[in-house]
């Protein structure tokens, strides 16, 4: 048994990242803790190498993970197009800057760009805003229609 195979996989994993490291490349950088997870079954699930960085810290500290700048993945670098194009057909876009923007993230995001207020917001509060904004006008107007109507009239009971 060579000394390679008595390592403990975490360990074999750290001393590879160790002399591997200049070649991988950043795929993902994300603030949110479940499309991370996500993003990695995809990659997992098509047998694609990669390197998880700083996801301790988006889990424990979310103040300390906006200041270095999130969860990342790292591919091998001739794995990169094809770790693109995996995510992509999960729907998420992956942008040139290695940054990933979801599909509802994206909608979001255009629509707080043009609000002065929300657009300086991080994704996930901007999202909260809009759809939350959303659902109340919804119910505003579902009750005024019923109204409207006489659904919403109590029987008297005497």
């Amino acid at each position: 048994m060579s000394k390679k195979e008595t390592l403990d996989d975490g360990l074999l994993e750290a001393i590879e990242e160790k002399h591997e490291a200049k070649s991988y490349v950043e795929v993902i950088n994300t603030y949110n803790i479940i499309t991370f997870g996500l993003m990695k079954s995809i990659l997992r699930q098509n047998e694609v190498h990669f390197i998880v960085r700083d996801e301790l810290t988006v889990q424990t500290d979310p103040f300390l993970s906006n200041a270095i700048g999130g969860a990342k993945i790292m591919v091998r670098s001739e794995d990169f197009e094809y770790a693109t194009a995996l995510l992509e057909e999960g729907g998420y876009n992956v942008k040139e800057s290695g940054k990933m923007t979801e599909p509802i993230s994206g909608f979001t995001h255009s629509i707080a760009n043009g609000i002065p207020f929300l657009k300086d917001l991080r994704p996930e509060l901007q999202m909260i805003t809009i759809f939350g904004t959303a659902a109340i006008l919804f119910a505003f107007i579902s009750y005024l229609i019923l109204n409207a109507f006489g659904f919403l009239e109590m029987p008297a009971y005497y």
